[in-house]
């Protein structure tokens, strides 16, 4: 990263007012001036919506092969001053599923769009797709190219992240495989974890789905302390 911002110094800086100067400044005022002169835009407010602990339960699908079914746990926060949102989760059982994802809005001109850079435990590569906010679906739709190893092809898909509300999200992945066209492979859903109750540790608060899987004490104990919460 270092690197990167040497390089780029030079352009940036012949155009910077700090040229007016009567003394030339030291690559470390410069530095320190690019990092005070950022200010977060409205664009990251959106991005706010995912910050907190949350549960998620996921489903993989793929063409010709048995679903998936999952679930885990996931940390959602602000690092580098608020520029960027970190999600680290990791899944419960086996297969452990490990991903580290950075959201961003580049806010440069001409470029005006947010970004996902996603690594996970299944590769040793990043997978990287930008695109736009839907006001009127009330989600982020992000576009992206991703080659594929095992096919020795380039393969288009999709991510639709939808706001339902304070305390829930959803993702969709969506490939445009050949011959095949548009394909739902995963979806996620994503539930806040609650606020510690006084005296207690923090209760999750789970879906319907896991509700369902639960026998008949366990789901009175979870409907119970989900009372105690309202």
């Amino acid at each position: 990263l270092t690197l990167i911002l040497l390089m780029s110094a030079p352009v940036a800086y012949a155009d910077s007012p700090i040229l007016q100067d009567a003394e030339p400044p030291s690559v470390g005022q410069y530095l320190q001036q690019m990092s005070q002169s950022w200010k977060p835009g409205k664009e990251l407010k959106i991005l706010g919506r995912m910050e907190g602990e949350w549960r998620y339960e996921n489903r993989m699908a793929m063409p010709g092969m048995v679903p998936f079914e999952g679930h885990g746990h996931a940390l959602i926060e602000w690092v580098m001053g608020g520029r960027y949102l970190q999600c680290a989760q990791v899944s419960e059982g086996e297969p452990r599923l490990e991903s580290m994802l950075l959201f961003g809005y580049d806010d440069r001109k001409g470029k005006d769009q947010f970004f996902l850079v996603g690594l996970d435990n299944l590769g040793t590569y990043p997978v990287q797709s930008a695109g736009n906010y839907d006001e009127k679906a009330n989600q982020l739709v992000l576009h992206g190219e991703d080659y594929d190893p095992n096919t020795a092809d380039n393969v288009s898909f999709r991510q639709e992240i939808k706001f339902i509300d304070s305390d829930q999200f959803t993702v969709r992945i969506i490939f445009d495989l050949p011959n095949l066209g548009d394909q739902e492979i995963g979806t996620i859903e994503y539930r806040r974890k609650a606020a510690s109750v006084p005296g207690k540790n923090a209760v999750d608060i789970p879906s319907p789905q896991a509700i369902g899987r639960m026998n008949g004490e366990e789901a009175r104990e979870a409907l119970a302390a989900m009372g105690k919460l309202r």
